[in-house]
């Protein structure tokens, strides 16, 4: 009999023992789908962190390009609001040196006037080059709205249509940006 117990024993040990181990099977299960869970929720987590932070960087790389765009401007530009002054300046010049054929200039002192005139549009000229800073001067040019302003039209047969006929006042650009328009008569051909 007391084998018969011992084995009953040990079939009842047995019993709880797999019970015990279908328990802990179970508990097992359910810690490994909340870890699967829970891996899982990270991952969509640092998924999201991982797409803010490129989002981020796209950010600023943008800035940083805005930036350095603004920069070249303002280094390309900056000399624009002075040129727009400096211009009148080189008018003035142009405008004196046309006027040199209705003087006598085998006079020495009217002659060296007008050659310190060139003299000192030359030199203006060569900062202005230096500086990117170009005259438009548009005569025989077809009219282009951005760089002419119209400010007369006339009717010329032997020119062609929307053909700058006179400039009134030369323009000026500086690198790609217009400082002054050129001031400009334009041929209109009504038909």
């Amino acid at each position: 009999m007391k084998d018969q117990n011992t084995t009953a024993e040990e079939l009842e040990q047995k019993d709880e023992q797999e019970v015990e181990a279908q328990e802990k099977s179970i508990q097992d299960d359910e810690i490994v789908k909340k870890l699967a869970a829970e891996i899982k929720r990270l991952q969509e987590e640092n998924a999201l962190h991982l797409d803010n932070l490129m989002r981020e960087k796209a950010e600023i790389e943008n800035l940083r390009k805005r930036h350095m765009r603004e920069l070249e401007d303002t280094a390309k530009y900056t000399i624009g609001e002075f040129s727009k002054d400096v211009v009148e300046v080189m008018e003035s010049l142009h405008k004196a040196m046309e006027y040199k054929k209705e003087f006598d200039t085998t006079d020495s002192k009217i002659a060296g006037m007008f050659e310190g005139i060139d003299m000192t549009l030359k030199l203006l000229e060569k900062i202005f080059t230096k500086n990117g800073i170009q005259r438009v001067y548009p005569v025989d040019a077809e009219f282009d709205h951005r760089l002419h302003q119209a400010i007369s039209k006339l009717s010329v047969q032997d020119k062609k249509n929307n053909q700058i006929i006179d400039v009134i006042q030369a323009g000026y650009t500086i690198q790609d940006r217009l400082l002054k328009p050129a001031l400009v008569v334009v041929n209109v051909i009504e038909e």
